[in-house]
């Protein structure tokens, strides 16, 4: 007879990229993302606020559309460089990209696809896990998994605050509503 091993389902945090973790580029009241590493300004909380949530037992995972790159906008080799650095710099489990520009695709936020790829891939129980967004698609995708989501005040999403579980100032804020509750 073998031995049973307990299988472990972690909990996990998911940040959206530009207009959570770096500030975006705002053109017409809508955030962009920096075109490369030259032009990424981290939030200086950042840093503070993932090491709080790793040390309370949270997998950390950033999600991000970048439709830019199927408009040849930008190139591939930026946005990978931007996510590798900011992977390394404060050692995420992953990075999801999903650089498709139709809203057809499963992948493309409010489409759940990158956050059921990682739970696939991270064994991940998504009802123990939040979304830190800056935009309704970013929530959206949230709910539709079960995720309970976090959306942070901006001049551009003050339309969407019913959307998320919690509508809060800044990352700090969210960083709080996340440990207080685990």
């Amino acid at each position: 007879m073998g031995k049973f091993k307990k299988k472990i389902i972690d909990k996990a945090v998911f940040f959206d990229r530009d207009g959570v973790i770096n500030i975006p580029v705002i053109i017409k009241n809508k955030p962009h993302p920096p075109k490369n590493l030259k032009n990424l300004f981290v939030y200086k909380q950042f840093k503070n606020c993932i090491l709080k949530i790793k040390k309370n037992g949270f997998k950390t995972f950033i999600i991000t559309n970048q439709p830019d790159y199927q408009r040849g906008l930008v190139k591939k080799k930026d946005i990978m460089q931007i996510n590798n650095f900011l992977k390394k710099k404060f050692k995420l489990n992953k990075v999801y990209v999903c650089y498709d520009s139709s809203n057809k695709s499963f992948f493309k936020k409010p489409n759940p696809g990158m956050l059921i790829q990682a739970k696939k891939e991270f064994n991940l129980n998504l009802k123990k896990s939040y979304l830190i967004g800056d935009t309704y698609k970013d929530i959206i995708a949230g709910n539709k998994v079960g995720c309970t989501t976090i959306l942070l005040k901006k001049k551009y999403n003050n339309n969407y605050k019913k959307l998320p579980d919690y509508y809060v100032a800044n990352l700090n804020s969210a960083t709080s509503k996340i440990i207080n509750e685990k």
